[in-house]
């Protein structure tokens, strides 16, 4: 508490940027704060609090000023897409005005969501016509392949934008808006489109590869391909199931279990406990790596990168996988690791709670970091999404 105190008095001098990291999932909301220093590239994150939901969290929750607020929602909840559109112009020589800027922006607006509405639909198991679209910024614009801040002005034949969509349903962009006030919100997201976006941006990784949330209870697959991130399909096992698992293992004793899982990953113990504890937990595994493989079955892909709030067991990286030409798939981990060695990111914690975020909380405060500068495409396009929210 003293330390939280301190950090905050120093955040005043150090030109910090406070944020207030909410997720919100089945289970309840988890806040919690951080102060991120992006010019010295230290963010400090702090312990979070609980709260039965959003209404609980209006009650006893609180947001100083000055905070940056970022929305994190699980995959029941919200639908991020992010897609590139393509538009040729009828000509080419003329240069780009305003009209039509807003013209093309306000298509791409609505082309992203008439597209992924369905899906996201049934995905969040509400009716389309629940379905609102709440977040979209415009991420990069080009010219005949050629990147630009602002096209105004410019000549060309074919314009290229692409943009990021969140889609939620219409009660939970009520219940948000009562709750969070909409000048400080900075981003609202679903998780595991955050993590898969912000992994590609670290790992510099432009070759298509399929990006696995395994969360409590859903294991979510995200693909990356160029520009282009979508939800790809998921299956219903997750952390919750392998714990459940290695309890029973040991007479329902989930710390045990907890002390086995411990002692593997830090390999401690003699080779054969370690063997023994490697054959016990590949067991719990075996719906993970069965899910993974019918997927690949299907894809041509050749990477794949995995992430879990729990820490996973290093044979999880490597599973046999093959693609659907045959090919071997590499697995690596996402996580604190990649982000340090990319990014060049210090991360302190207070005392106990990397073990309850794990790197959640890291992964949010980029992804909104890394977003794009406010352009007037994107302007145009929040324009016409708070339109759409009017007319639906």
């Amino acid at each position: 508490m003293f330390r939280n105190l301190i950090d905050n008095l120093l955040s005043w001098f150090r030109k910090d940027d406070r944020f207030l990291v909410v997720e919100i999932t089945p289970r309840g909301v988890r806040a919690t704060e951080a102060l991120a220093n992006f010019s010295e590239k230290i963010i400090r994150i702090f312990t979070p609090r609980n709260y039965q939901g959003l209404v609980d969290f209006k009650k006893r929750g609180k947001i100083l000023e000055n905070t940056k607020i970022v929305l994190s929602l699980s995959h029941e909840f919200a639908t991020t897409v992010y897609e590139t559109l393509f538009f040729a112009r009828e000509n080419k020589k003329a240069e780009i005005s305003e009209a039509e800027l807003d013209n093309v922006a306000s298509s791409a607006v609505w082309k992203v969501f008439d597209k992924h509405r369905a899906a996201a639909a049934v995905k969040m198991s509400v009716g389309e016509a629940d379905v609102a679209l709440s977040d979209i910024n415009v991420w990069s614009m080009a010219l005949d392949g050629r990147k630009v801040l602002n096209p105004l002005g410019f000549p060309g034949k074919k314009i290229e934008m692409l943009v990021s969509e969140t889609m939620i349903p219409k009660e939970v962009v009520v219940a948000l808006a009562s709750v969070f006030p909409k000048e400080l919100v900075v981003l609202i997201s679903e998780s595991a489109m955050s993590f898969a976006r912000v992994t590609r941006e670290a790992a510099r990784q432009r070759e298509q590869f399929l990006f696995s949330h395994v969360g409590d209870k859903i294991t979510s697959l995200i693909m990356s391909r160029g520009g282009d991130i979508v939800h790809h399909d998921s299956f219903g096992w997750g952390t919750d199931d392998a714990a459940a698992g290695l309890a029973k293992e040991f007479l329902e004793d989930g710390k045990i279990a907890d002390s086995v899982v411990a002692s593997y990953n830090l390999k401690r113990g003699s080779q054969f406990f370690l063997q023994k504890a490697e054959s016990i937990m590949e067991k719990e595994y075996k719906l993970f790596a069965h899910g993974m493989s019918r997927v690949f079955k299907e894809l041509n892909g050749r990477l794949a990168y995995i992430y879990a709030p729990r820490v996973l067991p290093d044979f999880v990286f490597r599973i046999p996988l093959r693609n659907k030409s045959g090919r071997i798939v590499k697995i690596f981990p996402a996580g604190e690791k990649l982000i340090s060695d990319n990014f060049g990111f210090v991360v302190k914690y207070e005392v106990g709670v990397k073990e309850i975020l794990g790197d959640n909380v890291l992964f949010h405060i980029l992804d909104a970091h890394l977003a794009p500068p406010a352009s007037l495409a994107d302007m145009i396009g929040k324009k016409r999404m708070r339109w759409l929210a009017r007319n639906k």
